[in-house]
């Protein structure tokens, strides 16, 4: 019976072990800045970048998604999965005529077809409040750090995605050395 308990504890410890987070699940941090929204100010302190290019080279084009967090974000590299804490989630889809992503001025039209410059803000809840109808996005590289220029306007949605009839601008500047996956 003794042998049986420690052999419990054994596999009992393994398994906790095996469980437990790794080195790929990383908390990011070194992204920040202010957003401004509508009479509310959003504190950028977190953020993230994927490559999605994989997905659109066939069509000639390279994406670029940031996603910017007023908490705590962290994302594991194998997965498309996000965990934190943050209250608002802007994210940013970009797309460039180019084999790999470079920057520069994106307009947004709110046109929701394939291949168009996306953006969104997202609750604690991870539902969409806002998409982006118009204005410009601008980013800028240098060596591994980016920045993000926002003069956006949105439309405010419902709980199933529908406009409500308000708009708000998003303003600001966001910067830092967004940790970058890259996804095919």
């Amino acid at each position: 019976m003794k042998k049986l308990f420690y052999l419990f504890l054994f596999a009992s410890g393994t398994f906790l072990i095996s469980c437990s987070d790794d080195d790929s699940n990383d908390v990011v941090t070194g992204v920040s800045g202010v957003l401004d929204y509508g009479d509310a100010t959003i504190s950028i302190t977190s953020g993230l970048a994927s490559d999605y290019s994989a997905f659109v080279e066939d069509d000639g084009y390279s994406s670029y998604d940031f996603y910017l967090a007023d908490g705590e974000i962290s994302h594991t590299t194998t997965d498309d999965i996000f965990d934190g804490n943050p209250n608002q989630l802007v994210l940013i889809e970009l797309y460039q005529e180019s084999s790999s992503f470079t920057g520069g001025t994106f307009t947004f039209t709110g046109e929701l077809i394939e291949l168009s410059n996306y953006a969104a803000i997202e609750n604690s809840d991870s539902e969409e409040i806002a998409v982006a109808s118009s204005g410009t996005v601008t980013a800028t590289r240098s060596g591994e750090s980016w920045t993000l220029v926002i003069n956006l306007t949105f439309d405010e949605v419902d709980e199933v995605g529908q406009p409500t009839g308000n708009t708000e601008t998003l303003t600001g500047t966001v910067a830092g050395n967004f940790p970058l996956r890259i996804l095919d």
